[in-house]
């Protein structure tokens, strides 16, 4: 919980990979307790972004719209 009462949502944001780099990222992440939740194709074209939320906090993330809120903020 932060300081003005708010509960805080753990979440990574990895860019630059490639196809085949989502199976080692799933891996190292998983391990550590992050789950991959949302992937989209990099403004190149060629490279793709991987969000990833720990495990614990996923719910909370989905039911206050933590990852639309964060699309929205990133076109700012």
């Amino acid at each position: 919980m932060t300081v003005d009462g708010k509960h805080k949502i753990d979440f990574l944001v990895l860019g630059g990979l490639h196809m085949d780099d989502f199976e080692w990222a799933s891996r190292q992440y998983e391990a550590v307790g992050y789950v991959l939740v949302a992937f989209m194709m990099d403004c190149d074209g060629y490279h793709w972004k991987a969000v990833y939320v720990k495990a614990d906090q996923l719910m909370e993330a989905v039911q206050k719209g933590v990852l639309g809120d964060w699309q929205e903020r990133r076109k700012t």
